[in-house]
């Protein structure tokens, strides 16, 4: 699995790029989608997608891979986002004086050339802020050297003493270390061995521990901010969430499984919706992280999955990040992510609704769509009146995620949106490619590495490597890749590794190995067992438990399922029929012929409830209806 280092690669003359197993130098860009690429072999022409250029992988060296941001030390993150701080005034200009470079490596107790290294490092990765971490040695240097019993004791004072509500010193620490080590008849450690220890401990987790949980935050934490205008595409992205006023069926039985949830990311200088997520589950970290994935990333073969032929030309990591200020939303690895990508997260004000008005009316409006899907639930019990929203419910979530993304792309990104007085995709246009008497930003750095961006954005889990593989939910995987990580240790306790994890197919994991640094795929150990979502394990865990076993190995959860499935089966056999019987039914009573007042008998058709997404028309609708 690829693990390249840049955030993206440039679509713009003069750019060697490679597709089709042949290279390119790209010569004029067309439109957002399009170009014009050279063969640098037969100097011939010809019209490209953007969508099948990669960057030319002969001319780049071969990059330092990535670690997985969740090994990494928190003390060792917040150095690298300190100096980030210190270069990001000097890369803001376009050719920074020496003396200047000099005066800030002198504020930051730098040497000048180590200033030049983090500013090098720094660009080449793509504003990677994982090139700015700290060097680990090689040798003997930070390796501990201590006997192990005095390690542990200084673990144990850090742990019970120093990180306390009491707030105890550092000093405090080291004379509490000294006076344990002489009950246990050991040498004490020096009190600077104490110290650098404690320094070990990331500064979020020493602040929160001592009981300064606030001042945590705020040194620490993306802040809360106000409403700023956006002057550029993805300069800012605003995520808001709801849920879906429509009941989804599942993929095999198409039975309801209920309503949906909806993570949708907007850039606000165009209004252009650049990505969503919809999930059966409430709003958080984990559904923001997946629907900033799929905004950073081009759509192209995601669009061709749906069988969506409109196109959506937004992909590139955005500047800074709106979002809610709920506690679910400021996980740690979210948090992470953003930072290793460059994004700066802005939290919402609490108990200011209105941080976020565009994205807030995008939601209503697509709201008012949803109505018109079979199975909606509505806005109210007035509107619903007596529609079963349960046996209506046709679309499961694939199919529902296919019509939210045609909606997005075939209406309303081409509707004229009065805030700005073009449509969306003209307004994002207009910023990439110029004007008549405008010159265009041009795109966004086109992400290189899709692959390493949805597995830094994705769920993770930490798991032993037992002697069978990894078990996780109850479910076996396996892989050659574990069987060096099997045997247990010197001191018989087996470390914990990153799992990370699709909810929608969770056949497969994918392990990180510190060792080559690099994801490895891992399927289940059975690999005849069937693909599943997670809701749909966590259906069958329902089911077990209330058939009353307390215990579920994998064995009962895959008989379970198929045992679900046969029986759903049965009944969606048993619905049509019953659906049939009450359709000729209904027909019989809609054409049978009925008395009108003048007494003559005719034969009318009467007014049904209609809500095929098959037969209704796509109505444009007004963005800023309240």
């Amino acid at each position: 699995m690829a693990t390249g280092v840049g955030r993206g690669f440039a679509i713009e003359p003069g750019v060697e790029i490679e597709a089709k197993g042949r290279y390119f130098v790209i010569d004029h860009v067309l439109d957002v989608d399009t170009v014009i690429v050279r063969d640098i072999t037969t100097n011939e022409s010809e019209r490209m997608a953007i969508a099948d250029l990669q960057p030319r992988t002969a001319s780049a060296a071969a990059p330092e891979p990535l670690p997985d941001l969740t090994q990494l030390d928190g003390a060792d993150w917040d150095e690298a986002r300190r100096r980030r701080d210190a270069i990001k005034p000097l890369l803001a200009m376009i050719r920074p004086p020496r003396s200047l470079i000099a005066e800030h490596a002198r504020a930051f107790g730098v040497s000048a050339p180590t200033m030049y290294r983090w500013m090098r490092a720094f660009l080449t990765s793509g504003n990677k802020l994982s090139t700015l971490l700290p060097v680990k040695p090689n040798g003997g240097r930070g390796k501990k050297r201590l006997r192990p019993e005095i390690d542990a004791i200084i673990d144990t004072a850090i742990e019970q003493f120093y990180l306390t509500k009491q707030q105890h010193s550092v000093k405090g620490t080291a004379d509490e270390v000294a006076r344990l080590c002489r009950n246990a008849g050991l040498p004490a450690p020096h009190a600077s061995t104490v110290g650098r220890r404690i320094l070990a401990v990331s500064e979020r987790t020493r602040l929160r521990r001592r009981n300064h949980g606030k001042r945590a935050d705020d040194r620490l934490e993306a802040r809360p901010g106000h409403y700023t205008e956006a002057q550029r595409p993805l300069q800012i992205v605003q995520i808001d969430h709801t849920k879906l006023d429509v009941t989804v069926v599942d993929e095999e039985m198409r039975l309801s499984v209920g309503r949906p949830w909806i993570t949708l990311a907007m850039d606000l200088f165009s209004r252009m919706v650049v990505g969503f997520y919809i999930s059966l589950d409430p709003p958080g970290a984990n559904n923001t992280g997946l629907c900033m994935a799929h905004a950073v990333l081009g759509k192209e073969t995601w669009l061709a999955k749906h069988g969506i032929s409109t196109s959506w030309p937004c992909w590139g990591f955005p500047a800074t990040l709106h979002l809610d200020n709920a506690k679910e939303f400021r996980g740690e690895m979210l948090q992470r992510a953003c930072d290793q990508y460059d994004i700066e997260l802005v939290y919402r004000p609490i108990a200011n609704p209105h941080f976020g008005p565009f994205i807030e009316r995008m939601m209503r409006t697509l709201a008012i769509e949803i109505h018109k899907l079979p199975g909606t639930t509505f806005s109210n019990p007035v509107q619903k009146g007596c529609y079963d929203s349960e046996n209506e419910a046709a679309l499961t979530l694939s199919e529902l995620e296919g019509y939210v993304a045609e909606y997005i792309t075939g209406v309303y990104h081409h509707k004229v949106h009065s805030g700005i007085g073009v449509s969306p995709l003209t307004k994002w246009k207009q910023a990439i490619l110029g004007t008549p008497t405008t010159r265009g930003m041009g795109h966004p750095l086109r992400p290189s590495d899709p692959e390493r961006i949805r597995l830094d954005f994705m769920p993770f889990q930490k798991r032993t490597v037992q002697n069978y593989g990894v078990k996780i939910d109850r479910i076996n995987y396996y892989s050659d890749v574990l069987r060096r990580y099997m045997s247990s240790p010197s001191n018989g306790r087996k470390p914990n590794y990153i799992f990370r994890r699709d909810p929608a197919d969770i056949s497969r994991v994918y392990f990180w190995d510190a060792e080559t640094k690099q994801y490895y795929e891992i399927p289940y150990r059975d690999m005849r067992r069937p693909s599943m979502t997670v809701w749909e394990l966590r259906e069958v865990m329902r089911r077990i438990l209330d058939d009353g076993k307390r215990e579920a190995d994998e064995e009962l959860i895959f008989e379970t399922f198929e045992r679900l499935r046969k029986r759903r089966e049965e009944a969606i056999v048993e619905t049509k029929r019953a659906r049939r019987q009450r359709s000729r039914k209904r027909n019989a009573e809609v054409f049978r012929p009925k008395a009108r007042d003048d007494g003559v008998v005719a034969n009318e058709k009467a007014d049904v409830p209609h809500l095929s997404i098959f037969d209704e028309p796509i109505i444009p609708f007004d963005v800023d209806r309240g």
